[in-house]
């Protein structure tokens, strides 16, 4: 992509400023950081997305910008919680749900795994509004909440692949093997997009400069996404506080966050997304990380609750 020698100068100075406030730790003031605050409710209206909590909770209109095709998309942010647990539902719009393991058609010949994704990025430790670079703050590590169309699918139907459903009228050839190590390596390696089924359609993991990535298995993180009417509804559930956190989610009753979105039918994968700036969230009640309780029956009431909906749905 070209571009003309005003806006090459623009992007030049905006990475600049970039290098430089990360290297310097450098503050924003607060003023120019969008702020949300978590409504504290009883759990029951929290848990429930449909609930008229969320209705009366106060939402965020946040714009997201997508680097490689140059697009600005919107999304809505709402939070709630109820002194253990967090809650955030995002709503953004989307044309089509890409349900699918090879997103649309035209993607299927590149044999890419395509789909629609949600990520929410948690500053751990010492609170500072930052730029999204430095949003590792003073600990070096981020905690993620991520939910995609693929785990939904495969956590609603306990089945992966999805191919057969495009093409019903295709035969398939049988291989006596599929049992093997071999037919699957990248499952019996313990690659987790690899699973077979999946009991939980979003994942919580850690993102530290030494370390890498991780999975936080013990954030017990909760997550479901649905589609209706040109418009993803996700619902992230999470407790405050889990063993082997890297930090505090609320600092001084306060944290900062920041939202990216995949849209597999735009070809969004990997590092193509769109991301939105920091995020200052604030708790409308002091939350001091030495006196939250951990939810001890999370997240088996949620599990008990999703079912009682689905019941009721139907």
């Amino acid at each position: 992509m070209l571009f003309d020698r005003n806006t090459t100068a623009i992007l030049v100075l905006c990475l600049i400023a970039t290098v430089v406030l990360t290297a310097t730790r450098t503050r924003i003031s607060s003023s120019a950081v969008p702020a949300l605050v978590a409504r504290t409710v009883d759990s029951a209206s929290a848990s429930d997305p449909d609930s008229p909590a969320w209705d009366e909770a106060k939402g965020m209109r946040i714009a997201l910008s997508s680097g490689g095709a140059g697009l600005v998309r919107t999304a809505t942010v709402r939070t709630l919680s109820d002194g253990e647990l967090l809650y955030i539902l995002l709503e953004w719009s989307d044309e089509s749900p890409d349900l699918s393991f090879k997103g649309p058609y035209e993607f299927i010949e590149r044999g890419e795994t395509l789909r629609d994704a949600a990520q929410i990025a948690f500053s751990a430790g010492k609170v500072e509004p930052m730029p999204l670079f430095a949003l590792a703050g003073s600990t070096g590590a981020v905690t993620l909440w991520q939910w995609n169309s693929h785990w939904q699918r495969a956590f609603e139907t306990a089945q992966a692949g999805v191919i057969g459903d495009r093409t019903p009228d295709n035969i398939a050839d049988m291989y006596p093997y599929e049992g093997e190590i071999l037919y699957y390596p990248a499952r019996a390696a313990g690659n987790e997009n690899a699973r077979e089924s999946r009991s939980e359609p979003a994942e919580a993991m850690i993102a530290a400069r030494n370390s890498g990535l991780k999975l936080h298995p013990d954030a017990r993180l909760v997550g479901r996404g649905s589609w209706s009417g040109g418009k993803w509804r996700v619902h992230f559930v999470r407790p405050l506080v889990t063993p082997g956190d890297p930090g505090p989610i609320f600092s001084n009753s306060r944290t900062t966050f920041a939202v990216s979105l995949w849209d597999g039918g735009q070809g969004d994968r990997g590092a193509s997304r769109a991301v939105s700036t920091p995020i200052l969230l604030y708790a409308d009640v002091p939350m001091a990380a030495n006196t939250l309780r951990v939810a001890a029956n999370w997240p088996q009431d949620a599990t008990a609750a999703s079912e009682t909906r689905a019941t009721r749905g139907n």
